[in-house]
């Protein structure tokens, strides 16, 4: 079989941050990146939206030497009134005026940018992560086929809405509309297969975001009694601020650390030690005895979660910390809304060390069973290459 040319678009900028969806980014760029002798693989991002600098397109290129990098514009920078009026706000005002959707993010210019892409060589494979960007899809100059990397149920994450039944309606409508557009749908949560199975007639696949097994932890390497690591999204924000207001105040002589651009928003503590971004993200949760994933709302399995389990780590979640995962219980999760008994788990899982094994061992099976890397390695290739192999 011919190389197939794939374009995989996100607009985030993996060589920022660790927020669970650039851990899943990176993922897919090494999957493709060693696989360069089937795939010619071309990664495309916003410039703007991924904050893209000279720098990390030198990382880009220097951890993904086999694939391409193309960077494009969804907007025009006010430095020039004339061309952003014209060549961008009204256009694009025009455009909403007379194609509505509410949670598509494009624009013309993007659009435009887009397509000039597309023009450079023919793709066989089209990929765009979220339904948001879904539209780019639209008036491909030739034929592809065309996957939505959902990551996440967008209109279920519109909160301010959701108290607005026809806001909600509308949100659900159309986030339905563009992902129908698609020939297939990646998603990595149980309970989105089955809904946008309901609704979507093309395939949905249930992709097993695969982790290699880590060697159990030693004893005396721990720096911190909880780790807890996050992106700064609303659902991340309001739920650490429930556990340290909630929760903290029932825990002693605790070791927090905290990582990720969530560390922007965690009030200052003597428990808590702020370490933003760090080099090494393995090391941190090796040097860690609990991960902790407080939830109170939003969709989509949990990257974090997962990370946790295949490193041994025990995990101390809310309800909303386990969706989407194919097992609710006996997972490595130990899961619980009431502050009290959160904290409970928490002080059992520190101090007794034969249940905090037992606890961690149930990760790993869950991690060996559906969630490791020859899983998700069959379920990618069955999906990229099967439409081809069909023909």
């Amino acid at each position: 079989m011919n190389r197939k040319k794939v374009l995989y678009f996100m607009p985030d900028n993996p060589m920022k941050g660790h927020a669970g969806n650039i851990s899943r980014c990176r993922q897919m760029l090494s999957f493709f990146n060693e696989r360069d002798s089937m795939f010619e693989t071309d990664f495309v991002s916003e410039h703007i939206w991924g904050d893209w600098d000279q720098e990390s397109e030198i990382k880009f290129h220097q951890k993904y030497p086999k694939l391409g990098l193309e960077l494009i514009q969804r907007k025009i920078k006010r430095d020039n009134l004339l061309g952003y009026l014209f060549r961008y706000k009204i256009p694009n005002f025009l455009h909403r005026l007379f194609y509505q959707n509410r949670i598509d993010l494009t624009t013309l210019l993007m659009h435009r940018t887009f397509r000039k892409v597309l023009s450079k060589k023919k793709y066989d494979i089209v990929i765009i992560s979220y339904a948001q960007w879904g539209t780019l899809i639209k008036n491909l100059p030739y034929r592809a086929y065309t996957i939505n990397d959902t990551h996440d149920f967008i209109s279920l994450q519109k909160e301010s809405d959701l108290d607005h039944p026809a806001k909600s309606g509308k949100n659900l409508r159309d986030e339905f509309r563009i992902l129908k557009t698609f020939d297939c749908i990646w998603t990595f949560s149980v309970e989105e297969q089955f809904m946008f199975s309901q609704v979507v007639n093309n395939p949905v696949k249930l992709i097993p975001i695969g982790y290699p097994l880590f060697p159990e932890q030693a004893e005396q390497s721990f720096r911190y009694d909880l780790i807890y690591v996050a992106s700064n999204n609303p659902h991340n924000i309001k739920g650490i601020n429930w556990f340290i207001k909630e929760v903290l105040p029932l825990l002693k002589n605790i070791r927090i650390a905290v990582i990720g651009k969530i560390a922007q928003h965690v009030v200052d503590h003597p428990s808590i030690h702020k370490l933003g971004f760090v080099d090494d993200l393995e090391e941190a949760y090796q040097s860690s005895k609990v991960s902790i994933c407080p939830m109170l709302s939003g969709t989509g399995i949990k990257i974090k979660v997962l990370e946790s389990l295949s490193m041994g780590i025990p995990v101390v979640t809310n309800s909303y910390g386990v969706t989407g995962l194919v097992n609710k219980i006996n997972n490595g999760c130990l899961v619980s809304d009431e502050p009290q008994e959160f904290a409970d788990h928490i002080q059992k899982l520190l101090e007794n060390e034969p249940f905090r094994q037992a606890i961690a061992q149930q990760g790993r099976e869950l991690m060996k069973s559906f969630y490791n890397l020859a899983q998700e390695e069959k379920v990618l290739m069955d999906s990229l290459l099967d439409p081809f192999n069909k023909k």
